[in-house]
């Protein structure tokens, strides 16, 4: 007999397993969309793969030399402009290919001219509401000059460094995230610029200098997504951050993405799974490989809504695809059963004529034992097989415990040594 226990939540999952509709790589950097609803996937292993969303068909594109494929199979910035989708490479330059015909049509390397970038490492890229396209790269933030098809460094951003994530908020400014120096943030039009980095005897400031991911909710808070320090929100004063680390919930304290659902819930990709949290707070729910991910380690700054509300996330084993709206809140409570008896690490045998057990333990209510067995061991199970290793269990002994214990993956309790009397696990 095959039993299937429907899932509360569905992932659709996208990996390379091989087949002629499979994406090509793995570890899932670069997810965007195309003005025809076609889903870009860069890798860092295998090039870039374009699915169509509807028809789950899937075309790859990987280097093969020619002055027309991409440059490297290793992809970290990806975006769409117009009818151009800009690839960021490793070590490798930025590439410009048409949508329509799948070919590379510029490239650009690093140079030492003034308008050249100064890095073959394209780190992130964005577009502006405004048009603009900036480029990070291991070794600053430059701005695309369309009228002399080069680029200028960033005037409002100070200096070099590692370029990791880029985010225009509602009001215009642009936030750059680093690795080593915090965040910078400037806005051309109002000329406002500032500058957050760790301060370590700082309670309330930012936790670490670095930086993978940058997001803007519904309610206009900027989160700070780190590496090793959890999540920071950034307070309305712009003054200082509220942290969000392990101790509320979170399932790691490495944090690679950020992206708000539909029902004003924000889903977070960690090292060790992905973390559901309410914007204005509440109960955090992790969802690991248990609830059916692909695997729990995540990928840098790789995640992505579409207009209905579908959510992607990349991980190091490929990529999930799920709508938070088609999760339901199971009612179900599964049968529990006492599954095993045990009385000096031995399994109490059947005795009818005997004091002890006159039953299998499954349909015991009582058991009556000698003063000389009195270390035993009990074995217990729900039976609820959709997730069971998430299941988790309360047990208490009236007349050994005073308080309820809660445990998930051992199944087995110990009392030792009880001294005579009458006991009821619950």
């Amino acid at each position: 007999v095959n039993y299937y226990p429907k899932q509360h939540f569905s992932f659709q999952k996208f990996f390379p397993d091989y087949s002629e509709n499979s994406i090509s790589g793995s570890a899932v950097r670069e997810i965007c969309q195309d003005h025809d609803g076609n889903i870009w996937i860069g890798t860092e292993d295998a090039g870039i793969s374009k699915l169509n969303p509807v028809t789950k068909k899937l075309i790859r594109f990987q280097p093969t030399g020619s002055p027309t494929s991409i440059a490297n199979s290793n992809i970290h910035g990806l975006i769409v402009v117009g009818n151009h989708l800009w690839i960021g490479t490793f070590e490798h330059g930025l590439d410009v290919m048409d949508i329509e015909t799948g070919k590379v049509i510029k490239h650009y390397r690093s140079g030492a001219g003034p308008n050249d970038l100064k890095s073959n490492f394209i780190v992130s890229l964005m577009q502006t509401r405004e048009g603009d396209i900036y480029v990070g790269t291991s070794n600053g933030l430059f701005k695309y000059n369309a009228a002399g098809d080069n680029f200028q460094p960033a005037n409002a951003f100070d200096g070099s460094g590692f370029i990791s994530c880029l985010m225009q908020d509602n009001e215009g400014t642009i936030w750059i995230g680093t690795h080593g120096r915090g965040v910078f943030y400037f806005n051309k039009q109002s000329q406002q610029s500032g500058h957050f980095e760790n301060e370590p005897h700082n309670k309330n400031g930012l936790t670490t200098n670095v930086v993978n991911a940058l997001y803007q909710d519904s309610y206009n808070h900027i989160w700070i997504a780190t590496e090793g320090g959890g999540l920071c929100r950034l307070n309305r004063n712009k003054k200082d951050f509220t942290r969000f680390t392990t101790h509320e919930g979170l399932a790691s304290n490495f944090i690679f993405k950020v992206i708000e659902d539909q029902q004003q819930t924000l889903w977070i990709s960690t090292s060790k799974g992905l973390v559901s949290m309410p914007v204005k707070g509440g109960r955090t729910t992790v969802y690991t490989k248990a609830n059916g991910l692909l695997n729990d380690q995540f990928n840098y700054n790789s995640g992505y809504k579409d207009a209905n509300g579908n959510l992607y996330f990349g991980s190091v084993r490929g990529m999930i695809v799920f709508n938070p709206t088609s999760f339901y809140q199971s009612k179900f409570v599964p049968p529990l059963y006492i599954t095993g008896f045990q009385v000096n690490n031995k399994e109490l045998a059947i005795n009818p004529d005997k004091q002890g057990l006159k039953n299998t333990i499954l349909f015991a209510d009582k058991i009556t034992l000698p003063y000389d067995q009195s270390s035993v061991s009990l074995d217990f199970a729900a039976l609820g097989f959709t997730s069971p290793e998430r299941t988790e269990y309360s047990y208490k002994m009236d007349g050994a415990d005073n308080d309820w214990t809660v445990i998930q993956s051992n199944r087995r309790v110990y009392y030792t040594n009880l001294k005579p009397g009458t006991y009821t696990f619950k």
